[in-house]
């Protein structure tokens, strides 16, 4: 199927936009974090507009990645006690509450705190080498 054009330019796919912008945003990443840095200092009355609208991309794409909202999250991670549902500790982590999900399929299954999230991403979230794991913590105690 041939391109569509644009001043005789041809418009790239949305997928073809997307990782050229992942890649920019890859390569300029320190460049970026300088930028909006400064950005936030110079524009102190923005800043609380920016956040709130962080706010609103985050709602957005967790129904995206999810097909999911903030209240039924909200609700799952009240049903667990308000607390990680390995751990149980009321600490998040610097990155705030971690949606645990299975990879293959999609299904959410509990709120995490990141050291936890992290850990189970870390083992692939296999549960042979997290039993494994436990049984070489138990005897090299």
């Amino acid at each position: 199927m041939p391109y569509a054009t644009y001043a005789g330019q041809p418009l790239r796919t949305v997928e073809e936009k997307r990782a050229t912008q992942k890649a920019w945003r890859v390569r300029n990443h320190a460049h970026l974090i300088v930028y909006n840095a400064k950005w936030l200092s110079a524009n102190p009355d923005k800043k609380t507009t920016f956040k709130a609208r962080q706010k609103v991309w985050n709602a957005a794409f967790r129904y995206i990645k999810y097909g999911t909202t903030k209240d039924f999250i909200d609700a799952l991670f009240a049903q667990q006690g308000a607390v990680c549902a390995i751990c149980t500790t009321d600490i998040p982590g610097k990155k705030g509450w971690q949606i645990d999900h299975d990879h293959k399929t999609g299904k959410i299954r509990g709120v995490l705190c990141l050291k936890c999230n992290v850990g189970l991403g870390n083992l692939r979230d296999d549960p042979r080498i997290l039993r494994v794991a436990a049984l070489y913590l138990e005897n090299n105690k």
